[in-house]
């Protein structure tokens, strides 16, 4: 097949980025012809034999003239050749297949409304980029053109059904797959005394990760009071808040003050090596306000580590069983959070809930996650081919 694959960054760093990457190969690896339309790539990608880069104009200025900009000119420039699937991992304007990685921005508002204030409220309202969003994401749920649409998690599908009355049958829902081995706990003893010793940590403190970029939407505030409540109720000495990723550290630095912590946090920015950061960890805290189904948790767990998450993150969904107690009902269920990592300092416990956390991962490899996508690329090209 030919396959129109529709990224508005193609780049190395971030969960989706690599997701996309290992995706495209395999797609290649099978004999297809992958077409990537993006803004940018790293710089020689497009040697790589099977795929064809075509470079998607952006506008200058600020996010509105990004998206805006990047559904027009996506959607021209795809038009200028004839594909069997055109693949989108963003909001277009018109795609065979949309892979709802970033889930419903309607819902994504309303759960943010929960933590603005008035001013805050009123600015989210009069933000333009967040109407052009909603126009766009209600064009590609709603149009005919969007013969599948792919969700991460049954919450997901569920929001999109609420949302926008799109059809149950048109939405399937894939979850996340895993490489199940790179993320391995066996990285424990490859990697993790050498990481803490980058990172200046003693063996005996314990490591709580979190990982993401954009830290008001991952919850890194109510992961900071829980680390506060952690050394003020429970007395525990001595941790460490180790965090991966971009977001404004100014916001969260002035907290970890405030709560008496800032010499526990340590930014380490974005890893191209999760596979280490891991291995350096104890448990892995992520108290989302909104996540589709966030990848770390997966990852985190296929490593061997105890996750502590909230219900809104589709990933919530694999945590039965043993692990349902660490899903947390509200992001900002602080003294929760604070109980949690506490359990979780017993090294004993930690140790059975990182096995289980394993055990659940094995159901999830990334290959089977491919195969259900290819299995829906025939699919749409013989409902395409009957309807011409």
């Amino acid at each position: 097949m030919k396959v129109a694959i529709v990224r508005q960054r193609y780049v190395a760093h971030g969960g989706a980025e690599q997701f996309i990457s290992r995706f495209v190969g395999e797609l290649v690896r099978q004999g297809h012809e992958a077409h990537i339309f993006t803004h940018r790539w790293i710089s020689g990608q497009e040697t790589l034999p099977g795929v064809v880069f075509h470079r998607v104009f952006l506008l200058p200025g600020g996010a509105f003239f990004r998206l805006v900009s990047f559904a027009v000119f996506s959607h021209l420039a795809i038009r200028r050749e004839d594909f069997d699937i055109v693949h989108s991992f963003e909001r277009i304007l018109t795609a065979d297949i949309y892979r709802a990685g970033d889930g419903c921005h309607r819902e994504w508002l309303n759960q943010r409304r929960k933590i603005l204030s008035l001013w805050g409220k009123m600015r989210s309202w009069l933000n333009p980029f967040h109407w052009a969003t909603l126009l766009i994401e209600k064009q590609i749920y709603t149009s005919r053109k969007t013969r599948m649409i792919i969700a991460n998690s049954q919450r997901g599908k569920e929001e999109i059904i609420r949302h926008y009355k799109t059809s149950p049958e048109k939405i399937e829902v894939v979850y996340n797959g895993v490489d199940l081995q790179r993320f391995h706990p066996d990285n424990f003893g490859r990697y993790r005394d050498e990481t803490r010793r980058q990172w200046g940590i003693d063996d005996k403190d314990f490591v709580v990760l979190f990982a993401g970029s954009g830290f008001e939407r991952k919850g890194l505030s109510a992961l900071i009071q829980a680390a506060g409540l952690l050394r003020r109720r429970y007395l525990l000495s001595p941790f460490k808040v180790v965090i991966a990723g971009r977001g404004r550290r100014e916001r969260s630095l002035k907290l970890a003050k405030k709560e008496g912590i800032a010499g526990e946090l340590l930014f380490i920015g974005a890893q191209r090596n999760m596979e280490q950061v891991y291995a350096a960890g104890d448990v892995f805290v992520l108290p989302t306000l909104y996540d589709p189904f966030a990848n770390v948790c997966l990852e985190a767990m296929a490593s061997g580590l105890a996750v502590i998450t909230t219900r809104i993150n589709g990933a919530s969904e694999l945590m039965t069983g043993p692990l349902a107690p660490f899903v947390i009902v509200e992001a900002y269920d602080i003294e929760r959070i604070a109980d949690l990592m506490f359990q979780l300092s017993d090294p004993s416990f930690r140790a059975q809930i990182g096995q289980r956390s394993r055990e659940v991962a094995e159901r999830f490899p990334e290959e089977g996650q491919f195969e259900k996508i290819f299995s829906l690329y025939t699919r749409v090209r013989k409902n395409k081919a009957i309807q011409l």
